[in-house]
Order: C-alpha cells, then structure tokens, then sequence
C-alpha cells in the first residue's frame, strides 16, 4: 500500500513537472520580455527608479527560470540530468539561480522602499528617488549576491554513492547545507523580503491614500499611485505563493518528519507543488502587475500636445433636470427645486481652488435629501481658442467633512460645436463619455479622485456638457470641488 502511494505521488510530480512546468517556462520567458520592452519603451518607466528596480527583477527573474525550473523540467520529465553532464554546470545552475533569487527578492524590497520615499510627504526623503541612486544600489546589491553565493561553486560537486554507484550532485560541506537551509533560503529569500516588503507596504500605502491632499503634478502623482498598487499587488502575490513554499521547505527540513517512507514522499510531492507556485510568481508577478496599471496614463503624459483647461472668462452655465441627449434646463441660485447653492455655482469648479465645491439640489432641496438628489443636473461650456479632443480628465471631492454621500458617482460629458442659443438643444450634443466620476475609492475630502480616460478621443468640440447621473448615498445635493479637462 505504502509503495503504491510513493509511485503514485511520484508519477503526479513528473506530470506536474512536465506540464505546469513547461507552461510556466513558457509564459514566464515570453511576458518577462514584453514586460522588459515595456518597461524599457516607455518614457515614463525609464525616468522612474521604481520602474528601475522591476525592470531589473524581471530580468533576473527569466534566468531563475533558465537555470532553475528548465533543469528540472529536462531531468524529470525527460530523465536529462545536465548536473550530471557536467560538473560545471552542477556548480554553475545553483550559483547563477540563487544570485537571481536573491537579486529578485532584493529589487522587490528596494522599489516598495523606493515608493515609500516617492509618495512621502518629505520632499528630502522623495529626493531619494533617483535613478543615480537606484543604479547604484542595483550594482552593489549585485556584488554583494554574487560574492554571498561563490560557496556554492565550491562546495557543490559530483559525488559517487558507495552503495549504488550513481554520481550526483550535491552540497559536499554540511555547514554549508544548514547555512542553505535556514540562513539563505528561509531568512534571506522567504522571511526577510516579506517582512520589509509588509511593512514598507504598509506604509506606502498609507503615503498614497494622502496624495489627493499634496500640490505634486497631477499626472506624476496618477503615477505614484499605480506604481504603488502596482507594487503592492506583487507582494500580495509573492506573499500567498512563497509562504507555502516556506512551510513544506521547513517540513522538509525536520528529520523526524522524513523517517517515514510514505511521509516523506507526501512531504516531497507538498514541497515540489509550492516550489512551482514560486516558479508561477516568478513567471507571472509583471504580467499581474503590469494588468494592474491604466495604461492610458501614460499615453496622456507623454503626449506633449496635451494641456489642462484653465477657465479665464468662459461662461459656466448651471443646469439641471437634464439627461444626455436632452435639452438643458438653467438652474438659478437658491436652495429650492431647480437649484444651486448660492456659493456653489458650477463655475467654482473651475477656479482652482480645492477649499471650494459646486453643489447643486437637482429636483430637491436644502430640507429633503434622497439617492437621485443632485443627479440629472451639471453643467455646460464653451472654451476659448476653438475646437479641442478631451482625452481625459479629473474631478475632486467636495471638501465638506460630512460630503462622502453627495460624491458623484457617475457621470455623462457630452460635446458640441455649436453655439449660443442652439446649445439648449439637446440635438446639439454629441455623446462622448458615460462612466466613473472617479471615486469609487473614496479619496478623502478636498482630494483628486482617480483619472478618467475618455474612450476613442479622436473628435474635437468647442463645447463640453457634464452631468451627474448617479451620487454615492442619500443627502440633498451633488457637490464636487474640481473638474479637470485634459485637452488636446
């Protein structure tokens, strides 16, 4: 019975291997090199130290899967052994995959570093964010890991069993081996990078959610924000396929646990399964970063033509009980039916002040509040020097403590090149954008919410309508501080 479990877990492990294996070496080679083209291709990434350090990491991430996972695909699922071909390439394989494992584990923690320093609130410690420093830090790390790993080309070598006569090879200094186990494999590539990267984590985290109060650029803050979700969606990753692994690798280390012949083999099948959900987070950790970027962030920045609306003396006028494609209706000031608060005209909007907000009562009141309150209501302009494509744009929340319920949630932009009176018309308008408002992650009061990207920008209008056609929760207005229009 016992015999018949070994071979059984034996022969899932070389089908393991042998498919998961080729899959993931696959995948993982192909997307590290179009995740290296696009880290190195845009402009943004190269000016950027923690687009540095990935870039570095999937690098070195591709020759883990070179010198580690296809070695035990052709010994396994082929019975081709190169350890035993050559004993240079027995020293060599460990030598060069620890160096990339550690090199690995290395830029992980210093680009969560790195994105702590970028979104802090100190402009001295954001000057460490250099590209100067990270090459620097690069090199060294580098030297260090080469230097760190040499035993292995020392103590690793080809070694003939007494009692069967097969050569293997294997760790010949037993220091050494302990030194493996628990000083380079646990500590330094398991225990070590999860612990800075959870905490440094933590913090950057804590460092994004107060961008939207900060006066940094809105695009390079845009950018700050999803190179840290970026970040933090690897350590996340990295967190749930490297602890199992780290569990059956300490199992595996207890002698008392290996005694038993169908226990061991349970414990070799457990630590064979979560070595290859380290060989998926290696494979897969950019692609499932890179998914996590809005590319269009970029295509916005590094398109030079692009500027930001800055009102001068364009008329913002009011409206209200208007949906898209329908004619406009003026909303006047007052606290009633039809219309706006004294103080929160729609033209607020755009005096580039955050301490101020628009606020209109839809068909409501200042007494009454409900979910549609402030909703179908918004407003129009014309812009001065003629006819621009909007691409994207902004909008900030109100900066009143209590004003999370009047947050749009969605909206509707419209746009026409039409003018004066004929803008009434709801024939005028040409439907460009029906989405997000921008917070459906609260960004706090006062604060940006996150960048909208207008779908096939490619028609420009002299003339643009918003309205709000959903809000958050149940109050008496929509109101929202900011609208910005990226044009070109």
């Amino acid at each position: 019975m016992s015999s018949s479990i070994i071979s059984l877990l034996t022969l899932a492990g070389k089908q393991i291997t042998l498919y998961l294996g080729t899959f993931t070496l696959v995948v993982g080679v192909i997307g590290g090199l179009l995740n290296i083209i696009v880290f190195l291709s845009l402009k943004t990434f190269r000016e950027s130290s923690s687009a540095f350090y990935l870039t570095i990491m999937s690098i070195v991430n591709i020759g883990q899967l070179l010198t580690g996972l296809l070695s035990r695909i052709m010994n396994s699922g082929f019975g081709i052994d190169w350890t035993l071909a050559s004993l240079f390439y027995c020293k060599f394989r460990l030598y060069c995959f620890n160096i990339c494992a550690s090199i690995s584990m290395t830029c992980i923690c210093l680009a969560i570093i790195d994105q702590y320093l970028a979104t802090s609130s100190r402009a001295q410690w954001r000057q460490w964010c250099s590209m100067k420093i990270a090459r620097r830090l690069v090199f060294i790390f580098v030297l260090i890991w080469i230097i760190h790993n040499i035993p292995y080309l020392i103590y690793f070598d080809h070694v003939i069993s007494i009692t069967t006569g097969q050569v293997t090879c294997t760790n010949t200094n037993n220091i050494f081996q302990q030194y493996t186990i628990y000083g380079t494999t646990l500590i330094i590539g398991k225990l070590l990078p999860i612990s800075i990267t959870f905490v440094f984590g933590l913090l950057a985290y804590h460092n994004v959610q107060q961008l939207g109060y900060r006066t940094a650029p809105l695009v390079r803050r845009e950018l700050d924000k999803q190179l840290t979700v970026m970040i933090l969606v690897l350590i996340v990753f990295a967190f749930f396929t490297n602890i199992p692994n780290t569990i059956a690798y300490i199992l595996s280390a207890m002698p008392g646990l290996t005694q038993d012949p169908v226990v061991s083999a349970q414990i070799q099948f457990a630590n064979l399964v979560t070595t290859y959900l380290v060989y998926i987070y290696f494979a897969g950790q950019l692609r499932v970063a890179t998914a996590a970027i809005d590319a269009s962030v970029y295509s916005v920045e590094n398109n030079t033509t692009v500027s930001f609306f800055k009102r001068t003396n364009e008329t913002v006028y009011n409206i209200w009980n208007t949906t898209a494609g329908s004619s406009s209706i003026y909303a006047v000031s007052g606290y009633y039916s039809g219309n706006y608060y004294p103080s929160g005209s729609a033209q607020i909007a755009f005096d580039g002040n955050l301490s101020t907000r628009a606020c209109s009562y839809g068909a409501c009141n200042s007494s009454f509040g409900a979910l549609a309150c402030g909703t179908q209501a918004g407003f129009y302009l014309t812009m001065n020097g003629g006819p621009k494509v909007l691409v994207a744009f902004y909008m900030s929340t109100s900066f009143e403590p209590t004003s999370r319920a009047r947050d749009p949630m969605t909206i509707t932009i419209e746009g026409s090149n039409l003018n004066g009176s004929t803008l009434i018309l709801g024939s005028s308008w040409t439907l460009i954008y029906n989405g997000s408002a921008g917070f459906i992650i609260n960004p706090g009061r006062a604060a940006w919410g996150t960048l909208q990207l207008i779908p096939n920008p490619l028609i420009a209008f002299a003339s643009y309508r918003l309205l709000v056609t959903s809000k958050q929760g149940s109050d008496t207005c929509s109101s929202y501080g900011e609208v910005l229009f990226a044009l070109r």
